[in-house]
């Protein structure tokens, strides 16, 4: 087996367990509605985990609507420390680096070039949206035109990363880019 070969199954183990460990946080962590609101246990199947288990959280009063927001704001840190993560990780295998330019021929491209600059606000600020600015704002619209969001799916107030809309896409679209990336690189040698 090539050492590429080699390579791209590390970095898709890496992945599939930051996947994992991402998914069992927000199954820990899920975004809240307004139909949460006055309840005083929420159920979470943690699916991810070797030997799955369904919890129970029990709150000592009923769930408001600033508790929504800041559970959920918890929920959007989670995402946004999983882009940080993955972009480090695909770093660490030279698919992506300050001075590692994004080939455009290669499928998943474009959402490369989306976790790049996610990573860059999330890693370099507060990581909150500034829609005043240009480019955080050309970045936003271009999330939800390339992922197709509709209004609901997010906090608009946020850049927008739904769990399954977005930020597993984003998985699967860098790891094919990582794939032909590493295949190119064993075909040019």
């Amino acid at each position: 087996m090539s050492k590429i070969v080699l390579e791209y199954r590390e970095l898709e183990e890496e992945t599939k367990k930051l996947i994992k460990h991402h998914l069992t946080t927000r199954q820990l962590f899920k975004h809240l509605k307004n139909k949460d609101i006055k309840k005083t246990s929420l159920r979470f199947n943690l699916s991810q985990l070797k030997n799955p288990i369904k919890a129970k959280f029990k709150f000592s009063r009923e769930i408001d609507s600033p508790t929504i927001e800041e559970m959920n704001s918890v929920a959007h840190y989670l995402n946004q420390n999983v882009i940080v993560r993955f972009y480090a990780l695909l770093e660490d295998y030279k698919v992506i680096g300050e001075k590692i330019k994004i080939c455009k021929d290669y499928k998943g491209w474009e959402e490369l070039d989306i976790l790049r600059r996610l990573r860059n606000k999330f890693a370099h600020s507060s990581g909150k949206l500034d829609l005043s600015d240009s480019d955080q704002k050309q970045l936003y619209n271009r999330m939800i035109d390339h992922f197709k969001l509709t209004e609901g799916e997010f906090d608009s107030s946020e850049f927008p990363l739904p769990s399954k809309s977005v930020i597993m896409e984003i998985f699967d679209a860098c790891l094919r880019y990582s794939r032909e990336l590493l295949e190119s690189s064993s075909n040019a040698e």
